[in-house]
């Protein structure tokens, strides 16, 4: 049993990015005039995106699918029963995520620091995943 709960959390890590990447393909396909190159991402969960509905669910489930790859690292074999700096830095990147689905941006995000839930919630995500990943695992 734990070795099948353990191959489905890390399952989760390589289905976030799929779910989080078609997300961005369906939304961006179905907004009129959207541009990849000159509009951010973000833009695709705001009030009138025609699939904006679709793109904060795609978010919403693949921070909930980080988090749980959080626990599948946790649970493989190699690792203390501690919790190492990744995967905190996963977990928290996973929480993020979901929190920017639950708020999203009005239409040229980082100019409306009304909605700053969001605008805090971006930066934060972009500090765990690269930070704990160069470091060394803290074992005490």
């Amino acid at each position: 049993m734990h070795k099948s709960l353990e191959l489905v959390l890390l399952g989760c890590g390589v289905l976030a990015p799929a779910i989080y990447l078609f997300s961005i393909i369906y939304a961006a396909a179905a907004y009129p005039d959207y541009r990849h190159r000159s509009q951010f991402i973000s833009e695709l969960g705001t009030h009138n995106s025609p699939k904006a509905a679709y793109f904060n669910a795609g978010l919403s489930v693949t921070g909930i699918l980080l988090m749980a790859f959080a626990v599948g690292v946790n649970l493989s074999p190699g690792n203390s029963r501690y919790v190492s700096p990744t995967q905190l830095g996963l977990a928290f990147f996973g929480f993020t995520v979901v929190l920017m689905a639950f708020y999203p941006c009005d239409p040229g995000c980082p100019r409306t620091p009304d909605k700053s839930p969001q605008i805090i919630a971006g930066h934060a995500s972009a500090i765990p995943p690269g930070q704990p990943m160069t470091m060394k695992d803290w074992k005490p």
